[in-house]
């Protein structure tokens, strides 16, 4: 069972926390342990619009361990990896503030620039 840690639940992270209980519901051998956002109001449900729809869906947070600060998080929880859902260009800080813990493995997706060349 992979242990999951997402940060950031805006829109983008609402979309990864809808996949997140989807694959849980499916039997999937993952599991969303804990969730970061610095704002606690979006543990009650109080979300902005993005450009992105991602519905009006109520959550229950009462099944994660909910942090505003990311590095308490990554120090107190087990992660097998984290979910960086930060915009783009702040994705370097976050997966540096991981240090050299494995649970920050990922760094997606690639900047604009480098995707531009593999067009």
């Amino acid at each position: 069972m992979l242990k999951v840690g997402l940060i950031v639940i805006g829109f983008m992270g609402r979309g990864h926390l809808d996949n997140y209980i989807r694959l849980e519901s499916e039997g999937f051998p993952v599991k969303l342990v804990a969730v970061c956002d610095i704002d606690p109001a979006k543990f009650e449900n109080k979300f902005l619009p993005g450009n992105i729809d991602v519905g009006t869906k109520k959550y229950d947070f009462s099944k994660y361990k909910l942090y505003t600060n990311m590095d308490e998080m990554l120090e107190k929880e087990e992660l097998d990896y984290v979910d960086i859902c930060l915009p783009t260009y702040i994705h370097d800080e976050a997966t540096a503030s991981c240090g050299g813990q494995d649970a920050c493995p990922l760094r997606r997706p690639l900047p604009h620039i480098y995707m531009l060349k593999l067009l």
